[in-house]
């Protein structure tokens, strides 16, 4: 017989019955034989109006805020009650009568200030009251779909096989200026035992730093996630795919390093972003804006539903736009205006118009919602993508898109509602995250190129709410691989030009690194108004030693790079919540060295936007 431990709060000392309002449980299954013991969560609002019977438990003497929450066993005496109204969520289709039971520690109606020990059951038997229509489903959770690693690892190989590999043999021409390996021992030795062969290429920065990342990374991570593979299985996948690319389809060339790295560990954050609408667009309603994203980003789901033969669990609850309610997130697409000012006296500051979207998908349970959560490891995750295109009165002054995703962490949450109904209390996540950074600006003459991979570190969000604020704080600090433009490359170019260099900055200006980023942010939200600060530090190093043409090298010219980004804005959101006007002012401080050349400025933009939220 299934069971249930967990919580449940009264909202009001009363005269019987008492309304009770669920908070937080954990589902467990007791082990029957040859069945192994599972739980699972069920977040905030679970329990729909039934019959509950109270069984009054001997008081307990007060211990503090935090009481004793073991149950013990109950007295004869019996009271009725129900439980709140609240929301469904999907649950198995019960075969035989199952009881719910929850131990609270509170103050009994009417009774001293001291903390009692309750105990409540209800019967969700099949003859009982059943869940709303809605929420009857059948399909699989998407935490019990199986895995199918073969069936992934066939896609992968068709996207490397019939695709990937027809088009590099028949565009011999364009490829074959690399060839310099054959099939045989000398060179898989050079490959697999020295790694001599094993060098940064010389390619467009946008064959690399944007090609690879989205062109084949991203459906590498994606076929893996959808074949319900986890985070690192799917990173796995991805990696192995680019290792056979580089080592068995274009065995004539030298593998490249750069490409090992960047297209797994770009496309993932990307690919996350991607499998994650698809999974949330896909639960939502189809007769609206959700149903129409659906269509583009959920394609990979249905695919797999029919081929798994269960259709895609559905959201209890949706919203007015269609999305699932019991997914945090926030969609904004904006447009702006305002002006752009550099440290140049010369120059004369310059209109700008901005459009951009900034999108976030948070799939911890209950996340910003009524509820208590223990300390607890969990695979849920963050997911983070902004992008924006600027032009002026100049053109084009810059392109850019960013992705994070977290792989999961460590959770905690402890929130309820005052007695205004406001939500009072604290959220914690801590864990490990990847990002990606493709950035094009105009700079003074010349393209600032950066293509940033943020490989791994900690990425931590904090939450506090209370009397109708919310402050939420995050840090990520990362390592990173980058591809990037120097900043002092013109004046470097113009006192070396002709000497031999590195194959990628002389072909293309740009080159391979490793640094650190750290990116701190905080906002503060009361009522309508938001205002917060962002900032990002940037530093890369060029690696060296790696150059495809390395014994050839006559200025080897060791380069750094150094930005920093700090926004600051203010927003008034107006009501219904579907539109956020603001005001922001962005500085970029950019600074670099190649060989004994360095460049330094820093330019300050003022954008004032409009802004729908989703």
């Amino acid at each position: 017989m299934g069971g249930c431990a967990g919580q449940l709060r009264l909202a009001e000392p009363q005269s019987e019955p008492t309304v009770l309002e669920a908070t937080h449980f954990s589902a467990h299954q007791r082990p029957v034989p040859s069945a192994p013991q599972t739980s699972s969560e069920i977040g905030p609002g679970s329990i729909s109006t039934a019959k509950l019977s109270r069984h009054a438990l001997d008081p307990k003497p007060a211990r503090g805020d935090n009481a004793s929450n073991t149950a013990a066993a109950p007295s004869q005496d019996s009271h009725a009650a129900k439980i709140g109204s609240a929301p469904w969520l999907p649950l198995p289709r019960l075969r035989e009568p199952t009881v719910l039971s929850f131990a609270e520690t509170g103050r009994a109606t009417g009774s001293p200030p001291t903390n009692a020990l309750f105990t409540y059951e209800f019967d969700l038997s099949p003859q009982g009251r059943s869940a709303p229509a809605h929420a009857q489903t059948s399909a699989v959770p998407p935490g019990a779909r199986p895995k199918q690693y073969i069936r992934a690892a066939v896609e992968l190989f068709a996207m490397i096989g019939p695709f990937g590999t027809t088009w590099y043999w028949f565009n011999q021409d364009f490829n074959q200026s690399d060839w310099e390996l054959q099939w045989d021992g000398k060179s898989w030795r050079r490959k697999i035992i020295t790694f001599d062969a094993v060098r940064f290429d010389s390619n467009h920065f946008s064959t690399n730093a944007l090609l690879h990342p989205f062109a084949t990374g991203m459906w590498y991570h994606v076929a893996g996630r959808s074949n319900h593979l986890s985070m690192g299985e799917a990173l796995l996948f991805s990696s192995a795919a680019s290792a056979i690319w580089e080592y068995l389809v274009e065995f004539k060339e030298l593998v490249s390093l750069n490409d090992i790295i960047v297209t797994p560990l770009a496309g993932l954050p990307f690919g996350e972003v991607f499998y994650q609408y698809g999974e949330m667009f896909s639960r939502g309603r189809r007769e609206s804006l959700n149903g129409v994203l659906g269509l583009l980003f959920g394609v990979p789901q249905r695919f797999h539903a029919l081929l798994d033969g269960t259709p895609i669990p559905k959201a209890p609850e949706t919203d007015r736009f269609g999305f699932p309610n019991d997914v945090a997130h926030e969609f904004e697409v904006y447009t702006g205006a305002g002006l752009i000012s550099t440290n140049d006296e010369e120059d004369e500051p310059r209109d700008r118009a901005e459009i951009g979207v900034r999108t976030e998908i948070i799939t911890l349970r209950g996340y910003d919602r009524p509820g208590y959560v223990p300390w607890s490891v969990t695979s849920d995750n963050f997911t983070k993508l902004a992008a924006r295109f600027v032009v002026s009165s100049g053109g084009v002054k810059h392109i850019s898109v960013y992705a994070k995703a977290s792989y999961g962490g460590v959770y905690w949450k402890a929130i309820d509602r005052g007695p205004a109904r406001d939500l009072r209390g604290v959220s914690f996540f801590a864990g490990l995250g990847s990002a990606y950074e493709y950035s094009l600006r105009s700079a003074r003459g010349f393209e600032d190129r950066l293509g940033i991979v943020s490989v791994l570190g900690p990425v931590v969000d904090f939450t506090a709410r209370g009397g109708g604020l919310k402050v939420r704080a995050g840090l990520d600090v990362f390592g990173d691989f980058a591809m990037m433009t120097p900043y002092a490359s013109k004046t470097f170019f113009e006192h070396v030009k002709g000497t031999q260099t590195k194959s990628v900055l002389q072909f293309d200006h740009y080159y391979y690194g490793g640094g650190v980023s750290v990116v701190p942010e905080i906002s503060i939200s009361y009522e309508s108004l938001n205002a917060g600060v962002e900032a990002r530090f940037d530093y890369i190093r060029s690696i060296e030693g790696l150059d495809r043409t390395e014994e050839h090298i006559v200025e080897k010219a060791p380069a750094a790079d150094r930005r920093e980004t700090y926004r600051v804005w203010l927003a008034y959101v107006f009501p219904q919540r579907a539109m956020r006007l603001s005001v922001s002012r962005e500085e970029v401080f950019r600074s670099g060295w190649i060989s004994i050349y360095s460049n330094a400025d820093s330019v300050a933009t003022y954008l004032t936007s409009l802004a729908l939220i989703f």
